[in-house]
């Protein structure tokens, strides 16, 4: 098996766009919420990768022993205190022993919700594989880590989430790898990504400034006056509260305005987008 998404998680680790958090762990859970399915009826499972700063608990000054005896206590005081968290790691290779984990028909049975207590044919040869995948996963990880590193020495937590048996592992990523051109290149990449979205949000916006507007000046006012009123209070409402949230005003409704005062406001609304976006 391997996992990919390496340069993913440096790059969020060493993420230009935080202002304050600097990252000081980092937790990487097989996630029930994460699987991917790359062929019908193949699924690899998936990873839930969580950054962490010292707010919570303090891993710059902790040594793994200390660490690992906090997930050992069952609950770890950085629970749900990440800063940030996403999918960056994907793994491939475990599709045929997950598709036969997920397709065992007692795999939700437990000893404590049976009223005959006897174990399920196959259960010992199930919790086998669980665990075997566990193992594979780990693995990987460890190695990954001690082959090219982090961008800086990190304890790595290993474990699950709503993802089978509860395992917590902590392994100390010493190697620092130099990350930088790959970081550079996948902020770049979703900075593109992030504009292209909000320059569609923009013109879907304007697409709907002019629909309004070509809709009221070509409805009759005295065709179904009640439902062109309430069209109208409408489109008001709607294109007050898009101006409001970019910080402008219009002194009439857009349909009582001229061509070249409408056009005018919007292009003001194009650059209003524009600014935000720049200084996000």
């Amino acid at each position: 098996m391997s996992i990919r998404g390496w340069d993913e998680l440096c790059a969020q680790i060493e993420s230009p766009s935080r202002r304050s958090d600097r990252c000081s762990a980092i937790e990487i859970d097989l996630s029930g919420h994460a699987d991917r399915e790359i062929a019908p009826g193949l699924i690899e499972p998936g990873f839930e990768c969580s950054y962490f700063d010292d707010s919570m608990y303090p891993f710059s000054a902790a040594g793994h022993d200390e660490i690992l005896s906090r997930c050992k206590a069952g609950h770890v005081p950085w629970q749900g205190g990440f800063f940030d968290i996403d999918y960056a790691l994907t793994c491939e290779g475990l599709g045929q022993l997950y598709a036969a984990i997920l397709g065992y028909p007692h795999r939700h049975w437990h000893s404590n919700f049976s009223s005959a207590g006897e174990v399920p044919s196959g259960f010992v040869s199930y919790t086998l594989a669980c665990w075997f995948l566990y193992l594979r996963v780990h693995q990987a990880i460890r190695l990954e880590l001690g082959a090219r590193g982090l961008p800086r020495p990190l304890p790595v937590v290993v474990g699950e989430h709503d993802f089978g048996p509860t395992l917590l592992a902590v392994y100390m990523s010493e190697k620092v790898c130099d990350s930088r051109a790959a970081t550079a290149h996948i902020v770049a990449q979703r900075d593109a990504e992030a504009q292209a979205f909000d320059d569609k949000i923009t013109e879907d916006e304007v697409r709907g400034f002019r629909e309004r507007r070509d809709g009221i000046r070509s409805w009759p006012f005295f065709w179904n006056r009640r439902e062109r009123k309430i069209f109208v209070e409408y489109s008001m409402a709607h294109e007050k509260l898009i101006l409001d949230a970019n910080g402008l005003s219009a002194d009439r409704p857009t349909w009582k305005m001229s061509d070249q005062a409408f056009e005018s406001l919007i292009a003001r609304y194009r650059a209003a987008r524009a600014s935000r976006h720049l200084g996000a």
